[in-house]
C-alpha cells in the first residue's frame, strides 16, 4: 500500500498551467467551502475539474454552472411563485414563428411577405431576435437605431414587440428574460448572491445580459481565474480576461515558437500526414499506446468537432475506449436521429418514395409483420421501388392496396417451378404483404392523423 502524497494540492508551475495552479491554491486555502465555477459550457467546467483531479489527487466543494444556469437557479423560486412557464428551444422557435406571422400579416409589408415562408428567412430573423434580446436591446432602442434599411429595422422592431407581448400575455420566459430577471433582481437586492466562493473562467462574454450578470458577481467578490497568455497577442475586448501575466507555458508561444527561451520548457512537436480524419485519429491513438499515455491525459484539438468527433466516437466505440466530447455529438449521427430527420424530410418534400426506400435499404428502418419473421429491409426497398409510387400520400395508399391485392392472387402456372418453389414464392409474398400492411398502417396511418386532408 503506497504512502499518501504530501502537499498534493501544491502544483509545480513549470508543469501545470496557471489555471490549474490557481484552482489548486483555492482548493488548498478553502478546502471545505462551496466553490462555484462559471464557465461558457458545462463541458468546460467538467474537463477543468477533471484535470484538477488528475493533477492534485482530489478536491472537495467545487461545482460548475454556465451563466444561464446560474441565472435560472437565482430566479427559479420567483418564477414558480408567479406562475411563469419557461420555454425550451422548440417553444422559443414556435413563439418566434407566431410573432413573425403576426408582424408580417400587415398588407403594407409586401416586401417581406414573399420571404415569410422561407426557412432561411425565418432562421435569420429568429437568430437576430435572440441576439438582440441577449444583448439587452429592447424595442425602444431598436426603433431608434439608424440602420441603412429603415424598413428592415421597422419589421424587426415589430417582430420583437409582438414576441415580447406574447411572453407577457402567456406568462412565458425565455433565456434572455431569465438573464434579465436575474440581473435586475441582483441589482435591486431582491435576489442574493449565491453562497460560497465564485470563480469565473476567462473567455466568457462581458457584453449584453451575460456581461451584466458577471459584472455584478465581480463587484461582489467573484474572482477571474488566471490563464497562460498567448505571447504578443491581446485577448479579445469582448471577452472576460484576467490581469496581464508573463507567458511561461509552452502553449503561450504557440504563435511564436521562435521566442521560446531556454528557461521555458521546450515543446515536443511532431508533424505527420494522413489520408483522412479516421487515419489521423488512428495514428494519434497508436502514438498514445506506444508512449503508454493514459487516456485521461490525452486531449485532441481538431478543426471540425463534428467530423473528428463523430469519427473518434466510432473508433472509440469499436476499441472500447471511453471518450468525453467537449462539444457533444450531433443527434443525426444516431440511428434514431437519422430516422427522425428522414421522416420529417419525407413529409416536407411531399412523401417521395426514395426516402423511406433509402432508410429501409441501409437498415435504419425495419418492418415486422404479425409473425415472428422480419421482412428484410433491402427486399422491401426493392418491392417499394417496383411499385413506382413516386410521391404523394394518396399514391402510397393506392399502390400498396393494389400490391396487397395482387399478392393474394396465386402465381401464374409455370412448368419450370416445382410445388415447393411455388410455396416458397407464396411465403415470400405473404411476408411482404405483412410488411407492406405494417408500413401502411403504422407509418402512413400516423401521417394521416398528423396531416389530415392537407397532404
Amino acid at each position: 500500500m503506497s504512502a499518501p502524497r504530501m502537499n498534493a494540492l501544491e502544483l509545480d508551475p513549470s508543469r501545470h498551467s496557471r489555471l490549474l495552479c490557481a484552482l489548486a491554491h483555492e482548493s488548498r486555502e478553502h478546502p471545505l467551502e462551496t466553490k462555484l465555477l462559471i464557465c461558457r459550457r458545462r463541458g468546460v467546467g467538467r474537463e477543468v475539474l477533471h484535470a484538477l483531479t488528475l493533477a492534485t489527487g482530489g478536491w472537495v466543494g467545487f461545482t460548475y454552472n454556465t451563466p444561464l444556469q446560474l441565472a435560472s437557479r437565482l430566479v427559479a423560486d420567483g418564477l414558480a411563485t408567479e406562475g411563469f412557464t419557461r420555454l425550451d428551444d422548440l417553444g422559443q422557435m414556435a413563439l418566434l414563428d407566431e410573432a413573425i406571422d403576426r408582424a408580417l400579416g400587415d398588407e403594407e409589408i409586401e416586401r417581406f411577405q414573399a420571404l415569410a415562408e422561407g426557412i432561411g428567412f425565418r432562421a435569420a430573423v429568429r437568430s437576430s431576435i435572440n441576439d438582440l434580446r441577449l444583448a439587452g436591446v429592447g424595442t425602444v432602442a431598436l426603433g431608434k437605431t439608424p440602420l441603412e434599411d429603415a424598413e428592415k429595422r421597422d419589421v424587426l422592431t415589430r417582430i420583437l414587440h409582438d414576441y415580447e407581448s406574447l411572453h407577457d400575455q402567456r406568462r412565458l420566459v425565455d433565456d434572455a428574460r431569465i438573464l434579465r430577471l436575474a440581473v435586475s433582481g441582483l441589482e435591486s437586492g431582491e435576489i442574493g448572491i449565491p453562497d460560497g466562493l465564485i470563480y469565473i473562467l476567462p473567455g466568457l462574454e462581458q457584453r449584453g445580459l451575460v456581461g451584466q450578470l458577471l459584472g455584478i458577481l465581480r463587484e461582489h467578490g467573484a474572482l477571474v481565474l488566471p490563464v497562460d497568455p498567448v505571447f504578443r497577442t491581446a485577448p479579445p475586448s469582448g471577452l472576460v480576461a484576467p490581469a496581464e501575466a508573463e507567458p511561461r507555458g509552452r502553449l503561450s508561444f504557440v504563435l511564436r515558437p521562435e521566442e521560446i527561451t531556454q528557461q521555458s520548457e521546450n515543446p515536443t512537436i511532431e508533424i505527420f500526414a494522413a489520408a483522412s480524419p479516421a487515419d489521423e485519429l488512428r495514428e494519434i491513438l497508436r502514438r498514445c499506446v506506444s508512449n503508454s499515455l493514459p487516456w485521461d491525459e490525452v486531449e485532441i484539438i481538431a478543426t471540425d468537432p463534428v467530423i473528428y468527433g463523430s469519427t473518434l466516437d466510432s473508433l472509440a466505440t469499436h476499441l472500447e475506449v471511453q471518450v468525453t466530447h467537449a462539444a457533444g455529438l450531433p443527434v443525426w449521427r444516431t440511428r434514431t436521429g437519422r430516422a427522425v430527420a428522414g421522416y420529417l424530410r419525407w413529409i416536407q418534400e411531399d412523401f417521395p418514395s426514395e426516402i423511406p426506400r433509402a432508410l429501409l435499404q441501409v437498415g435504419i428502418l425495419s418492418v415486422h409483420g404479425d409473425s415472428e419473421a422480419a421482412v428484410g429491409g433491402a427486399r422491401l426497398a426493392r418491392r417499394l421501388r417496383s411499385m413506382r409510387i413516386g410521391w404523394g400520400r394518396q399514391r402510397y395508399l393506392k399502390q400498396i392496396d393494389w400490391a396487397l391485392q395482387a399478392l393474394k392472387d396465386p402465381p401464374p402456372a409455370n412448368a419450370d417451378r416445382s410445388p415447393e418453389e411455388i410455396e416458397a414464392f407464396r411465403e415470400r409474398g405473404r411476408l411482404c404483404l405483412e410488411g407492406r400492411r405494417t408500413l401502411r398502417d403504422r407509418v402512413l396511418g400516423f401521417v394521416v392523423r398528423l396531416c389530415g386532408s392537407r397532404a
